[in-house]
């Protein structure tokens, strides 16, 4: 939670938007951000040799998988699942890889 409560912080001028803490037993497994230039974004992080992941790339409704069974268009879904991509967050990070990471997406 420390981590995440830093990135959030890190990111409050940036053009993205990050998870608010709702809970304080979140475990942050996860530290998502919604940025639409996301592939951009994500190139800029892997050139300086930062892993990002693309966890939900797919909406729901758009699932192969459901295509017979005409699911309802959800456009805003949709377009969350191209912006959504997570940031680095596991026990082995420590406050000034979260720091690097938040000043190469203000960069």
């Amino acid at each position: 939670r420390t981590l995440a409560a830093r990135y959030r912080d890190r990111q409050a001028a940036a053009p993205v938007t990050v998870p608010p803490e709702h809970d304080a037993g979140h475990v942050y497994h996860l530290f998502p951000i919604l940025t639409p230039s996301r592939d951009a974004l994500q190139a800029r992080l892997a050139a300086a040799g930062v892993e990002t992941l693309i966890h939900y790339p797919v909406a729901i409704p758009d699932q192969p998988a459901l295509a017979a069974t005409h699911p309802a268009q959800c456009p805003i879904a949709t377009r969350l699942a191209g912006e959504l991509l997570s940031l680095p967050l596991h026990p082995a990070l420590d406050g000034a890889a979260v720091d690097a990471v938040a000043n190469l997406i203000h960069s």
